[in-house]
């Protein structure tokens, strides 16, 4: 599970192997200037400034339906949680925003990409589909072949960066 990027502390692990082959994918480099990184909640992280020059995937379907990284991270907590709860609070998240957004995946394809139970002994869960991990696989596989493709663009680019970020609007 990796927070977005938007947030203020980026965790740095391994995706989650899924049945689907998703493998350790890399992430965008560290700067050598950045070693500030600490334990949160249980997970590495290291200031936002840490990171060099990187791509920030977003796709976007013909119906206006989204999925970027905080979807895919999403899919990946709820995944590992086996709930759509332990996914929102593996991330900070309020559980009515995670569901909203697992809701919004479910709606943007003709099969669902998380599948939720309801009650019971051990109380409800969720879970990823078939179609849920082929979506997750699909999605990281085009995040690894454009940050791969980018590579040398991003390197030339950041070695001209004056390391100001400017005003954000």
């Amino acid at each position: 599970m990796v927070r977005p990027s938007f947030f203020t502390v980026s965790q740095i692990s391994a995706y989650p192997l899924l049945s689907g082959g998703l493998a350790d994918i890399p992430r965008p480099p560290l700067r050598a200037d950045c070693g500030k990184s600490s334990l949160v909640r249980g997970y590495f992280t290291v200031i936002q400034c840490a990171f060099m020059a990187h791509l920030r995937l977003t796709i976007v379907l013909s119906s206006g339906a989204r999925i970027g990284p905080g979807k895919a991270a999403l899919l990946e907590s709820v995944h590992s949680s086996g709930s759509i709860s332990g996914a929102a609070r593996a991330m900070g998240m309020d559980y009515k925003r995670a569901w909203l957004l697992i809701d919004s995946l479910n709606q943007a394809f003709v099969t669902p990409a998380v599948e939720r139970t309801t009650g019971g002994t051990g109380g409800g869960g969720a879970a990823l589909t078939p179609f849920g991990e082929e979506l997750l696989r699909r999605y990281r596989e085009l995040e690894a072949a454009a940050r791969k493709l980018a590579v040398a663009d991003l390197k030339a680019l950041e070695r001209r960066s004056s390391g100001k970020s400017g005003a954000k609007i």
